[in-house]
């Protein structure tokens, strides 16, 4: 291979050993409680925001947030990708080579990043007119934010790949919150949409600032040369796009084919499937590293059982006690979704346990697993065009092909203990060869 620093075959040829794991290894229960509370403070920073957002804005005004908070999402798709190949690079690399690793993909997520921000400069204008947006500087507030949230990214993936957990820990909370906070302080303090995502611009800034001074220990001398770094990161990110689209489209083809109040009721619904979704995230950061290395068939199998296991409990919780969800989540006008709401979190709890699998396949870099997540979009299509007489009608839909897609994921994972899988690295040749 080719590199910019010494003996650059080492890459491939030594298993890779975090520095900071030694020999016994890093507590993951230790970095497992890090991640989650972390995870957990942004997430709740998030809610905060939409709870005041709806109390303090319009109808309409709420709807232009909510519009503009889904392209931040969309958009960060691509530093979802950069964080998956950063840390599998980081992983599969030799330790004399991961400070050049990283300051390679520190370079490359400025550069993805900028190229975000100039694209949607371009385009905001067309986006604002289409998103009915008082105008175009909000919409450019959001493409500026693109630059900072790719280099964020970047930057998780090189502590992920360490496992580095409380930095990691310390980078959610940073970058994350720092975003959130902004939004929060915009709305208080100017009670507009354009206060809120000017703020939360300046946010992710300051947050992708300071992130920087963290992980420059770790991302230092001249940056190795990758091969085919873009394309890593585009079918990543093409990955997780198509994750966005199979959780999320039910939402559209609601609102499409159900009432206004059924479409209501769903979106309540779509609430506790997001919970469920993201509650058992922590586990995915923290065994990502372990299932691109020799560790991968104990932890990839311990993991999936535990996102599971934990779907499984949530799932329990909803059909016993759903009353009292409902009444937290969204109020006693909802109850009539009472005896549904188990279906919601069964969807969440399925797609958790694919999206799980889908980072299980990212980690050696295995790129079929977007398939199954377009065919089940595409059934998802399929099914809800002929069943959408009511909400549970709809959601049963989406619940059955959300079990499906985890069962190709658990197949496959079955396969692979039975037949084995490529070694931790292999078809991960990260840098060049001479």
């Amino acid at each position: 291979m080719t590199a910019e620093t010494p003996d650059p075959t080492a890459a491939a040829a030594v298993p890779a050993t975090p520095p900071e794991q030694g020999a016994a290894g890093p507590s993951i229960l230790r970095g497992a409680g890090i991640v989650a509370i972390s995870l957990g403070l942004v997430q709740v920073f998030g809610y905060l925001l939409n709870v005041a957002g709806a109390r303090l804005l319009t109808q309409s005004e709420f709807g232009a947030l909510a519009s503009l908070l889904n392209l931040v999402i969309i958009g960060n798709v691509v530093a979802f990708g950069l964080q998956a190949v950063a840390a599998r690079l980081v992983v599969t690399s030799a330790t004399p080579e991961r400070d050049a690793v990283g300051a390679r993909i520190l370079r490359f997520g400025v550069s993805a990043g900028a190229l975000l921000a100039v694209v949607g400069l371009l385009s905001s204008p067309i986006i604002g007119s289409l998103l009915h947006q008082s105008g175009a500087f909000v919409v450019a507030c959001v493409a500026l934010m693109l630059a900072p949230l790719t280099v964020a990214g970047g930057q998780y993936g090189l502590a992920q790949g360490r496992e580095q957990h409380l930095r990691l820990g310390t980078l959610l909370i940073v970058t994350g919150v720092g975003r959130l906070l902004g939004g929060l302080v915009g709305l208080l303090a100017f009670g507009t949409v354009t206060g809120t995502i000017a703020l939360m611009c300046l946010g992710t800034w300051l947050g992708a600032t300071v992130g920087m001074l963290i992980v420059r220990r770790i991302a230092t001398g001249p940056p190795v040369v990758i091969k085919d770094l873009r394309w890593q990161v585009i079918h990543a990110s093409h990955a997780m796009f198509a994750l966005f689209v199979a959780t999320s489209v039910d939402l559209l083809l609601a609102r499409f084919y159900l009432t206004g109040p059924e479409s209501g009721a769903y979106a309540v619904g779509a609430i506790v499937t997001k919970i469920a979704f993201w509650l058992p995230a922590f586990i995915a950061v923290v065994a990502f590293p372990r299932m691109a290395d020799d560790r991968r068939q104990q932890t990839t199998a311990i993991a999936a059982g535990a996102v599971a296991a934990i779907g499984a409990v949530l799932v329990l919780a909803l059909a016993l006690m759903p009353g009292l969800v409902i009444a937290v989540v969204a109020g006693d006008e909802y109850t009539s979704l009472a005896p549904d709401l188990w279906i919601f979190g069964l969807i969440g709890a399925a797609f958790s346990l694919a999206q799980f699998l889908l980072y299980s396949r990212l980690a050696v870099d295995d790129r079929r697993a977007v398939f199954a997540l377009w065919a089940a979009v595409v059934f998802i299509f399929a099914g809800v065009s002929v069943w959408h007489a009511s909400v549970a009608q709809v959601a049963t839909v989406v619940a059955v092909v959300a079990l499906a897609l985890s069962a190709v994921g658990v197949a496959s994972l079955i396969m692979d203990r039975r037949h084995g899988v490529p070694h931790p690295g292999e078809g991960l040749d990260s840098l060049e060869r001479a």
